[in-house]
């Protein structure tokens, strides 16, 4: 009879629809009659880091074994146990290659099958062989032979990837994958080459989200001057023209503190933006060198009665450095309706000097952003210092991999030709989008600078199509 899938295939090798076992090949193995249909996951209902959002799905496939002699049809037996098996060391953490279950739906137009990770037995043993398997020996068949298995609840199509444009100074890249959206979130792998070697690198944030500033996006991204149009400023503030450093526009807006009372509130931003769940990011520099500052941010949208918020407090310390600064300063819950306008989003500051000591100390601002994180779509990466050494050319990669398909959780590393390194990050780098445009902005001060001052960076994000069921 007809099988509903053309190929159904348990494999550990590298491409996809080679190896492993092919349940559905009619000489060595076959579905039994009925066939199968895979499971469909639900959304988990429990928010972990480092995985997707779907539950693992269990599997039972029965099939008969064949063979045309016994000898091989013992032989195939073993080797379907011993993949099994394989997926149970891999979870185990041992070094082996992992196990995919993939599948190729009669009619289907993709290049490769759909594939998802094995990630172990479901429960009891490996395999549920019948009782009467001595005395089906002489006609080479195993019949009704039950495989048990538990896999990521996604379905992925065969990766596809997109390059930016090379830029030098900073990395703000959109990128569009020809093929357009998808209907449920994908994992991405970003790979962000050009990294000068070397370097140092203060704590920064890498900033996934969708396309900057055209509503509804998720990220907006502003000069901490432009809040100010037709230059007005409150008492203590100013704009001033900053070149070689890397600041946007060439400008950073200063305070000058006279006293330790509060300075006024200044507007640095941010634009037209909404969200329910906004993460304020900033860039600041403490001019003086032991003089602690209090800054505090208000955020409200206009046109939303209630809405302006007064933050928690984020304390500069006085030991901080007198160089670029990448900061979170708070998020907030704002009551924006997404069904209607998209408003203007204004980001207020104020800022005191903690001790009469340092009269006359300066703080800068360089730029704001707005990041939504109504949506797993968007990720805000923390990442910690780490200096690149030299290298096998002249530049390094940082990679953030989700390996979906090939290790139990995801990777933050920089690359050195054949040398991996670990880099310590904060977040979620699992990083997920049903998109077809995608932004990338790496927030990364260096030395005295704002952002990176030399080289050519460029992204390039590798997506795997998720779908519930194959395709």
């Amino acid at each position: 009879m007809a099988q509903p899938h053309t190929s159904i295939r348990l494999t550990s090798h590298a491409t996809r629809g080679q190896g492993g076992v092919l349940l559905t090949d009619g000489t060595n193995y076959a579905l039994t009659e009925g066939g199968w249909a895979p499971g469909v996951a639900p959304r988990s209902r429990a928010a972990y880091a480092g995985r997707d959002l779907y539950d693992p799905t269990v599997e039972t496939i029965t099939v008969n074994v064949l063979g045309a002699t016994t000898a091989q049809t013992l032989a195939n037996l073993a080797t379907l146990s011993q993949l099994l098996d394989q997926a149970e060391a891999f979870m185990a953490g041992e070094p082996v290659a992992p196990v995919r279950l993939e599948i190729w739906p009669q009619g289907s137009t993709t290049a490769a099958p759909s594939a998802a990770l094995v990630i172990g037995r479901a429960q009891g043993s490996l395999l549920d062989l019948p009782q009467t398997f001595a005395d089906l020996l002489m006609v080479n068949e195993v019949p009704q032979v039950t495989i048990r298995i538990a896999r990521r609840g996604t379905w992925l199509g065969p990766p596809e990837s997109v390059t930016g444009t090379a830029q030098s100074g900073e990395l703000r890249q959109q990128l569009t994958w020809p093929t357009g959206a998808t209907a449920i979130p994908s994992p991405m792998r970003v790979q962000i080459d050009g990294v000068p070697e070397t370097t140092t690198f203060r704590p920064g944030f890498l900033v996934i989200g969708t396309a900057e500033g055209t509503p509804p996006s998720t990220l907006r991204i502003s000069s901490a001057v432009g809040g100010n149009p037709g230059g007005v400023y409150p008492a203590g503030w100013a704009a001033v023209s900053e070149t070689g450093t890397g600041a946007q526009d060439n400008q950073i807006l200063r305070y000058t503190a006279n006293d330790v009372t509060w300075s006024d509130w200044i507007n640095i931003g941010v634009g037209t933006f909404g969200a329910n769940h906004i993460q304020i990011l900033t860039t600041i520099r403490n001019n003086v060198a032991g003089a602690t500052w209090e800054l505090q941010p208000r955020i409200g949208l206009q046109g939303y009665m209630g809405s302006r918020q007064i933050l928690p407090l984020t304390t500069i310390p006085g030991n901080s450095g007198t160089y670029p600064q990448a900061i979170a300063l708070s998020d907030a819950y704002l009551p924006y309706d997404p069904l209607t306008t998209v408003p203007d989003c204004l980001i207020e500051v104020r800022v005191r000097l903690a001790s009469a000591a340092h009269i006359g100390a300066t703080l800068d601002l360089e730029r704001v952003a707005a990041v939504s994180l109504d949506t797993v779509q968007t990720r805000i990466l923390a990442i910690d210092p780490f200096t690149t050494g030299s290298t096998t050319g002249s530049t390094q990669s940082l990679v953030i991999d989700p390996q979906p398909l090939t290790a139990l959780a995801p990777t933050v590393q920089r690359v050195n030709g054949p040398t991996r390194t670990a880099v310590s990050a904060t977040g979620d780098p699992y990083l997920l989008t049903t998109a077809a445009t995608v932004h990338l902005w790496w927030l990364a001060p260096i030395a005295n600078r704002w952002r990176i001052g030399a080289g050519a960076l460029n992204a390039t994000i590798t997506r795997w199509p998720a779908a519930l069921t194959p395709v």
